[in-house]
């Protein structure tokens, strides 16, 4: 097992990180290449595997290995202002994170 963190859809660790709870285990290059590779051989093999759940952690893995900066920052300097529609820096992430989400289902 490469990463524990690739099992599973990685749906609920999205909503947890929507819902402010830091996850940076969940979000890596490894985690992005693994899931990757373990979803293209699955679905090669004819396996029945859930499409919006893997697209959503796929997504938001691609996000944070862009800029992973933007992430850093934002957690630190955010003290409470979490959610996607709260109106301060910890929201920020957020919504780079909801719209990194929304772009894996669609």
């Amino acid at each position: 097992r490469p990463t524990i963190e690739a099992e599973g859809s990685g749906f609920p660790e999205m909503k947890a990180m929507l819902f402010g709870k830091v996850l940076f285990n969940f979000l890596t290059l490894r985690v992005l290449v693994s899931k990757a590779i373990a979803l293209a051989l699955g679905v090669g093999a004819g396996l029945p595997l859930g499409k919006e759940g893997p697209n959503v952690h796929l997504a938001a893995c691609i996000a944070r290995v862009v800029d992973p900066k933007f992430f850093a920052k934002r957690v630190e300097s955010s003290h409470g202002a979490h959610g996607a529609g709260g109106s301060g820096v910890g929201s920020a992430v957020s919504k780079l994170l909801l719209a990194a989400t929304s772009v894996g289902v669609a």
